[in-house]
């Protein structure tokens, strides 16, 4: 399972990369995945970061983290 995780975090990062402003769009998780993945179909990222990620995209990611990280600092 451990190999599993491994193989879909990096098909994820790399669905993400593929489309890193925008991401893959919404929900798309499950119909964009077997195009990047690497093992068998999965309907999740098994990491909510990069889930994040691949469906909208590195600066939404960015977004996400600073205002969490906001509201525990504040």
């Amino acid at each position: 399972s451990t190999q599993f995780r491994l193989y879909t975090w990096r098909a994820t990062t790399e669905m993400a990369n593929a489309r890193s402003i925008f991401g893959q769009g919404p929900g798309t998780f499950p119909s964009v995945q077997p195009q990047f993945a690497q093992t068998r179909f999965t309907y999740h990222a098994h990491q909510s970061w990069l889930q994040i990620a691949a469906e909208s995209g590195w600066p939404a990611l960015l977004f996400f983290v600073f205002s969490c990280g906001s509201a525990v600092v504040c």
